[in-house]
């Protein structure tokens, strides 16, 4: 990373260069996609401190100067400041920190306040045995034909998975995204969506699926419109089967 380049190259820029590089021995290392990742949110982390302190108040209330060395005196500072969400807010661009679930949240209840209730919770599931095996043998450059899938053991499906999990979650964030894009802004199979938050999530296996809520134009809401009108609506776009 810190060789001399004629165009410099930001850690993120030079992590998904390795990990979406055709060489797969990177992608293909846990420990070695950890380790990128690490970097990649020290990184981020300095330039947000450095930004926030810029951004922040250099004394406090008594006139004190607020530095490094007042925020580690215990004896100086207010007990309560250490649990103060400000404290954070360096942190609310990285994804998973505390600051970022909470800006999440903030613009969740935002648009329930601006437009009313979400209409639908959406669970996407993927089925990650059957989309991403094919995708991580085809950059093995190994043939892929549904005879071999389907004589593949559960246990040798999972051992495909874990020898290039890059290549699992990009395909993951592909499905999500063309779900998103296609079926729910574009076809509008749900009606017309006019505001949505989610978040991805895994299983204990490590299988992705995707939580959303969606805010659809003009859908009846309980006590407003009639029992008819909602009932017509949910069973326009809700149906369930026994298998």
């Amino acid at each position: 990373f810190n060789d001399v380049r004629p165009n410099k190259l930001t850690m993120k820029k030079y992590a998904e260069h390795r990990l979406f590089n055709a060489d797969r021995r990177f992608a293909s290392n846990p420990e070695y996609i950890f380790f990128l990742q690490c970097l990649v949110e020290k990184e981020q982390l300095h330039s947000n401190i450095s930004t926030h302190l810029r951004k922040g108040t250099k004394r406090d209330v008594a006139g004190n100067p607020v530095n490094a060395r007042y925020l580690r005196d215990l004896t100086n500072g207010n007990p309560s400041l250490h649990s103060s969400i400000e404290l954070y807010k360096f942190m609310k661009t990285m994804k998973g920190s505390p600051a970022y679930w909470q800006a999440v949240k903030t613009d969740a209840l935002a648009m329930v306040s601006q437009l009313g209730a979400f209409t639908f919770f959406l669970t996407v599931s993927f089925n990650d045995l059957i989309y991403s095996i094919p995708a991580i043998m085809q950059a093995r450059g190994q043939p892929v034909s549904m005879e071999y899938l389907e004589n593949l053991s559960w246990y040798d499906k999972h051992e495909v998975l874990r020898s290039d999990p890059v290549t699992a979650v990009r395909m993951f964030k592909r499905f999500a995204t063309a779900i998103i894009n296609q079926l729910i802004m574009k076809d509008k199979v749900l009606g017309e969506c006019e505001a949505r938050a989610g978040r991805d999530e895994f299983q204990g296996r490590g299988s992705p699926h995707l939580h959303m809520l969606l805010k659809i134009l003009n859908a009846p809401e309980i006590g407003v419109d009639d029992i008819a009108t909602i009932c017509a609506f949910i069973d326009r776009y809700i149906t369930t089967k026994r298998p």
